[in-house]
């Protein structure tokens, strides 16, 4: 059966006694059947995934609207709050609301440029500017940045970070570090975070300890996919690409993500890059990233 060019299975034709064996004639008629009982499949295997797309689309849709709705409420009621703390003169609550709204926005960003990174690697345009980068400086900015965040859930983050040099697009990895980090924090029920960063076997180990509520066996194998978590969207917010995202962005470097967890005793999330460096070719030359 072929179907489009490929192979997609056969059929076998038995004759009985009373029947005898096949004769050449019977041939034409076993082909015309391969052909249709082929095209029945074919057509049945694009039903089906068509029928899960829209199934996912409208999966993604619902969380999607959900996700923008939160931070787009925060800044409406915020704003308004800050207005009408300006009237008053209460430069307190102005500054108190203001760092309110600052978190919303920082939250939306991020929610919309996980979209964008949807449409950046479904069409193959993961583009990855590398340069000698030290994750360790990396690991460092990360944990600076989330320290508030980190303190508003009760998490304590500890850092070990040991220089970890390679040829990698640092933005990037920025954004792999933050996912990790923020998913430890969402999920890690208040314990301490261990986030460690070192060099082992020729590679570089980027790792994100949490003591939360962990992952079951069977989620661990598909909460790298598009759209997959372990939790229910309803305890937890996000649009579950997080990790998928994290995934295209290492194999993209020539590294791997792993996860080793159990219910009820946390996660340990791992990287691991190559840390091989190379100048970089003439046409890879840029300018020097501009400060954020």
């Amino acid at each position: 059966l072929f179907a489009r060019g490929d192979p997609i299975g056969a059929i076998v034709l038995l004759a009985g006694e009373r029947h005898g064996p096949f004769e050449p004639e019977d041939l034409p008629l076993a082909e015309d059947l391969a052909r249709l009982v082929a095209a029945a499949v074919d057509t049945a295997r694009l039903y089906r995934r068509a029928q899960e797309a829209v199934a996912a689309r409208d999966e993604f849709l619902s969380i999607a609207s959900h996700e923008l709705k939160t931070p787009l409420t925060s800044l409406i009621l915020h704003t308004d709050g800050l207005r009408a703390a300006a009237r008053r003169g209460a430069a307190a609550q102005v500054a108190s609301k203001a760092d309110l709204i600052r978190r919303s926005a920082d939250r939306l960003t991020r929610l919309v440029a996980s979209l964008l990174d949807i449409s950046r690697i479904g069409a193959g345009r993961l583009d990855l500017e590398r340069e000698e980068t030290d994750l360790a400086d990396i690991a460092r900015e990360v944990v600076d940045r989330f320290a508030e965040e980190a303190q508003r859930a009760g998490c304590e983050v500890r850092l070990d970070a040991r220089p970890a040099i390679g040829l990698w697009d640092p933005l990037r990895l920025d954004q792999v570090v933050t996912n990790l980090l923020s998913n430890a924090i969402k999920y890690g029920a208040g314990a301490p975070i261990d986030v460690s960063v070192g060099v082992r076997g020729g590679r570089a180990i980027v790792s994100v300890r949490d003591r939360g509520i962990g992952i079951g066996e069977a989620d661990q194998r598909r909460i790298f996919q598009r759209f997959e978590r372990a939790v229910s969207e309803r305890n937890y917010g996000g649009f579950g690409l997080g990790l998928w995202i994290v995934r295209q962005i290492v194999e993209a470097q020539g590294g791997v993500v792993r996860v080793e967890s159990a219910p009820g005793e946390g996660s340990t999330f791992t990287v691991e890059l190559d840390v091989a460096v190379r100048p970089p070719a003439a046409d890879e030359t840029r300018p020097p990233r501009p400060s954020p």
